[in-house]
């Protein structure tokens, strides 16, 4: 038997919910700091794939702005575009709060969780955008005998899923966009890739209960009819 558990009186126990799974696309820009031999993650970005009401994108600041290629500069990563920004250890408390309930997508899932481990504790689960699609769409290779990885922008193109005006790949708000579309390209086409489709519906489940009521409901007519001879 198991062991009774004794509350004080007057204590209160916490309420307790359940809530559906949430699929949260994300993505980060990093850059690889040579002296140090560290990563630093100066853009992050996250969009609730089904929901695109909800999205966040933020700068984050950085040791040196200015180790950041012409390029990105060119394109708004200005020394001055990081003043005031939060860090990345700043904003963990809120990540761990809003994706306990999700899983998390991202183009290369083993580059973001070598980048940012963390990660692997915060969500309920993760998965890799890149490898799903290789297993559908990645071009042969005869020489390691698998699909071929492709790079976000590539699949992309395959999809035919264009960019919006002032987007641009390598941007974390616009990978994380193209990176949804993707998901549910991929979702279309039926491929195993997620927990809804192994989710009970709530309908479903009210029709095992009632199955299962008139389960008990017949044993217990047949049982007291047993006793009644």
């Amino acid at each position: 038997m198991g062991e009774v558990l004794k509350f004080p009186l007057g204590s209160k126990i916490r309420s307790m919910v359940t809530q559906p799974l949430r699929w949260v696309a994300m993505d980060t820009e990093s850059y690889f700091d040579e002296l140090t031999g560290r990563s630093h993650v100066y853009e992050i970005s996250f969009r609730d794939i089904y929901n695109p009401d909800f999205s966040f994108n933020t700068k984050l600041s950085i040791p040196d702005p200015q180790c950041l290629n012409d390029w990105r500069k060119e394109r708004g990563y200005t020394e001055e575009s990081f003043i005031n920004m939060p860090t990345l250890q700043d904003i963990i408390p809120v990540l761990r709060f809003v994706l306990g309930s999700c899983v998390l997508v991202a183009w290369n899932l083993q580059h973001e969780l070598r980048i940012f481990p963390e990660l692997r504790t915060m969500v309920y689960d993760h998965k890799c955008c890149m490898k799903r699609f290789a297993d559908q769409f990645g071009d042969y290779s005869y020489e390691f005998n698998d699909r071929e990885w492709d790079k976000l922008h590539v699949a992309a193109g395959k999809l035919n899923i264009p960019l919006q005006e002032g987007e641009f790949f390598h941007s974390a708000s616009t990978d994380t966009r193209i990176l949804s579309e993707v998901w549910k390209q991929l979702d279309k086409n039926g491929l195993p890739a997620s927990f809804r489709d192994e989710l009970l519906l709530r309908s479903e489940a009210e029709t095992l209960f009632r199955e299962m009521d008139d389960l008990a409901n017949s044993l217990r007519e047949e049982n007291e009819s047993l006793n009644a001879t």
